[in-house]
């Protein structure tokens, strides 16, 4: 029996189409992030600041050929997936 994790990035390939953007927005916004106002959650607030940064990056990042880039790298993934061969989480 074949057992992958719950989360198996290396076979989603949206999963790395802009996570680096997006780590790059929330480093920049740190500060504002930290500061949580007192009518709102910690998750909510962080929430707030992961659609803030969605939208704008996913159309500025993820292009025609990353999509393609990342969907012929899964590929790679699914084929050992299909061999039941064992793999990391983020390979």
């Amino acid at each position: 029996m074949l057992k992958l994790g719950p989360y198996s990035p290396m076979l989603n390939p949206i999963e790395n189409a802009y996570k680096s953007a997006v780590k790059r927005f929330l480093a920049r916004q740190r500060p504002a992030i930290l500061h949580v106002p007192e009518d709102t959650t910690i998750t909510e607030h962080r929430a707030r600041y992961l659609e803030l940064a969605a939208d704008p990056l996913f159309a500025e990042v993820v292009t025609p050929d990353l999509c393609n880039r990342a969907f012929c790298h899964s590929l790679h993934h699914h084929q050992r997936a299909l061999r039941f061969e064992d793999m990391e989480v983020g390979m």
